[in-house]
């Protein structure tokens, strides 16, 4: 364990079994069980003093976590959220021998750090009541602390419990994102946040709405770093605004993407404008951050790996919607020629100039694909190359870019590089035309003179990941 936070999320409607009642991960015959009552917010802390899942009495994490749990709560009503869905409003009958909400303090074993599981869950709205199992002595979890790991778990599971609230069946990249984004919302210095972000943005070129299959991915955790570029764009109240309006008023849930474009509606924002400054600002983090506009934490994060980086760009691509795809040119030609072979006017292309220092300075655009400048002027020692593609509707935008001097990117006549009757392509060198008759008889050739190999030779497969 690194300490990057690792949940149980289980909603999808399903009532699950508390610690003292069958649960996956329950107490012992043998534990001694005790619980901590805070009357003045409603909660109930049960936890173990003797037996498998003691909590060690020097941690005092019993009233610790109570204190943490009532606190992120209190933010979350300031902040204009729902509170989590009271036991008694679906009729259940004092669940953990109380109405109070419960919170349960179990030894994992290292399987997880926490989780909000359902106890029931009505049908529309979608809305559940639950409760939360958090770790009980987070040895081996490599947090820096024992009250980072309390902040980190209280907010997070506790957004799970607000999020049930509006709607229970939230497709992962939203309900781990955005309990992420409470993360850094509750603890603005929040390490797991960062981790995550740096997990998402590695794999940025993905669609935001598309994680990995498989086990719930780092990348779907790391999407909290685009909620929280719209939570610091419009505030706070955003965040609770999304939640209300993927609120179902039928047996269908809202499709998260209709709700991001709604809330941006209401707000007076886009799509196109919000995707456009976020990849901006992601690219400005770490030893690029500081100059262009960007998060409080960017010099902290990583920040994306550009795909190609070299003094020319002459290169296959495919751009997925609501993804985004940094190159990187260097040096940067003082006279930039920009090329893409099949553009989607969807796609929005910037140029970020880099100074001698590695920091991204300027800004230029941004264009759509098909409307890019002939020639563009930098200053600056390196120039990233920003396609931006802010429709989570649209299609992959394929093709080629080139990107370097006028010279590499179309040849010096006179000829309009869009007309198929005239000259040659537009990109020299971007695999645009179809190959010469010599270099066919020698790519023969070569097939040809090399030995075959030896049979039967199996070719293992990559794993994937």
């Amino acid at each position: 364990m690194s300490g990057a936070l690792l949940t149980l999320w289980a909603l999808a409607g399903a009532a699950h079994a508390r610690p003292d009642d069958g649960d996956l991960f329950s107490w012992s015959d043998t534990d001694v069980i005790e619980h901590l009552d805070l009357d003045a917010s409603d909660l109930r802390v049960h936890y173990s003093v003797a037996g498998p899942h003691a909590v060690d009495p020097d941690d005092d994490l019993p009233q610790r976590m109570g204190d943490a749990t009532a606190d992120v709560l209190a933010t979350f009503d300031a902040w204009g959220f729902l509170p989590p869905v009271a036991e008694a409003t679906l009729g259940l009958d004092g669940l953990g021998g109380s109405d109070a909400f419960d919170v349960y303090l179990v030894d994992f074993g290292g399987a997880a750090d926490g989780r909000f599981a359902v106890d029931a869950c009505s049908d529309v709205p979608r809305t559940c009541a639950g409760h939360v199992v958090v770790e009980n002595d987070f040895a081996g979890y490599g947090y820096a602390s024992l009250d980072v790991a309390i902040d980190t778990l209280a907010s997070h599971e506790l957004f799970h419990a607000v999020q049930a609230a509006y709607e229970a069946d939230l497709p992962t990249w939203v309900s781990e994102g955005t309990a992420v984004w409470a993360e850094v919302a509750y603890d603005p210095a929040s390490e797991d946040f960062l981790r995550f972000a740096d997990a998402y943005l590695a794999d940025i070129s993905r669609s935001l709405d598309r994680p990995p299959s498989g086990p719930v991915a780092s990348f779907a955790y790391g999407t909290g770093v685009w909620w929280d570029h719209l939570a610091r764009r419009h505030g706070v109240g955003s965040m609770a605004r999304l939640l209300e309006l993927l609120e179902r008023s039928d047996d269908a849930p809202v499709d998260p993407r209709e709700a991001v474009a709604t809330l941006l509606t209401e707000y007076d924002d886009t799509l196109v404008d919000a995707w456009t400054d976020f990849a901006v600002a992601m690219a400005a983090t770490g030893s690029r951050s500081g100059i262009l506009p960007g998060p409080p934490y960017a010099a902290a994060l990583v920040g994306p790996t550009p795909q190609t980086d070299g003094a020319v760009l002459q290169t296959d691509l495919r751009v997925f919607p609501w993804s985004v795809r940094y190159d990187r040119l260097r040096p940067a030609p003082s006279s930039l020629a920009l090329r893409l072979t099949e553009p989607d006017p969807a796609v929005q292309v910037l140029v970020l100039t880099e100074d001698a220092e590695g920091r991204l300075t300027t800004r230029h655009g941004p264009w759509d694909a098909t409307d890019l400048p002939d020639r563009l002027t930098l200053d600056g020692s390196a120039a990233w190359i920003v396609l931006a593609h802010p429709d989570p509707w649209g299609a992959s935008m394929k093709g080629s870019l080139c990107a370097g001097a006028p010279g590499d990117c179309e040849d010096d006549s006179d000829t309009d590089p869009h007309d198929p009757d005239e000259g040659a392509p537009a990109c020299a060198g971007c695999h645009t035309g179809r190959p010469s008759p010599a270099l066919l008889g020698l790519w023969w050739l070569l097939v040809l003179s090399r030995r075959r190999s030896p049979p039967n030779q199996p070719v293992r497969p990559r794993r994937r990941k």
